[in-house]
């Protein structure tokens, strides 16, 4: 069963493609990220992040990211 997506996600759709191509791990540890949030403000923020990171196919909140993946630096 995959994690729902978040529904910011769903208007882009290299967001959404992206998305659904991150590892099942790397999805739910996103959305876990997004749910520990304490205040929602804070938890719109992460879900603002996570597509526009997604859209760039970044995964957000995790440190390591995949090989060719990510902008360069």
């Amino acid at each position: 069963m995959r994690p729902p997506v978040p529904e910011e996600l769903a208007p882009d759709p290299a967001a959404r493609e992206h998305w659904n191509a991150f590892p099942r791990s790397a999805r739910r540890a996103i959305l876990e990220w997004i749910g520990n949030a304490r205040t929602p403000p804070t938890r719109e923020a992460r879900i603002q992040r996570t597509a526009a990171d997604a859209a760039r196919n970044i995964r957000a909140s995790q440190w390591r990211q995949p090989q060719g993946s990510g902008p360069r630096r």
